[in-house]
């Protein structure tokens, strides 16, 4: 007897074609990817927010280094907990975490440009 449900992108069926794979494939690396932007799109949010508070009063690259390690503390944290729900989940193909790793690359990149912004700031407070 034929059962009526629905077959979710990670079950895989006797009649599935590869370009059906390609697709749950694909759709399971955009949600992967989605799950990794938001991450990041909160630890700018949170950069912003810690960078605007002044950390450590008058000094402008102290206060700068402190919301960069509170933001990069907060989106490490954050892809684990990510990750590890994931592995916990019915998502547990290779493709949402290729794609949650994917969304690292240019969040990398822009931590690291960052970062060289802050160490090239003078220290101390103007006088």
């Amino acid at each position: 007897m034929r059962q009526n449900r629905r077959m979710m992108p990670d079950e895989h069926g006797v009649g599935d074609t590869g370009a059906d794979l390609d697709r749950a494939a694909r759709n399971q690396m955009v949600a992967g990817l989605r799950i990794g932007s938001v991450i990041q799109g909160a630890a700018v949010l949170l950069f912003v927010f810690t960078a605007a508070l002044r950390l450590d009063g008058c000094d402008f690259r102290d206060s700068m280094a402190g919301a960069s390690f509170v933001a990069i503390g907060f989106d490490v944290v954050a892809a684990l907990v990510a990750l590890g729900w994931m592995s916990r989940s019915r998502h547990r193909g290779r493709a949402v975490v290729a794609g949650l790793a994917l969304s690292f690359v240019p969040a990398l990149a822009a931590a690291a440009i960052m970062l060289a912004y802050v160490n090239s700031l003078s220290s101390g407070c103007p006088v």
